[in-house]
C-alpha cells in the first residue's frame, strides 16, 4: 500500500467519524453546535491519526 492510499483512507476516516459523532451530539440535543463539533474534531483527528500509524507500521 502506498502512502498516498494510507493518507487516503485516513482522511475517508477522519470525514466519517467527524460527521457521524457532531450529527449525533446534535440530534440528540446532547451539547451545543460549537461543542459538537469541537469534540467531533478532536475524537476524529486522534482516530485519524492512530490509523494513520497503525497503516504506516503494519508490514504486508
Amino acid at each position: 500500500m502506498k502512502l498516498l492510499e494510507k493518507v487516503v483512507y485516513s482522511t475517508i476516516l477522519f470525514l466519517a467519524v467527524y460527521t457521524l459523532l457532531s450529527i449525533t451530539l446534535r440530534v440528540f440535543a446532547w451539547t451545543s453546535i460549537y461543542v459538537s463539533h469541537l469534540i467531533g474534531g478532536v475524537v476524529s483527528t486522534i482516530i485519524g491519526v492512530l490509523f494513520f500509524l497503525y497503516l504506516l507500521i503494519k508490514k504486508q
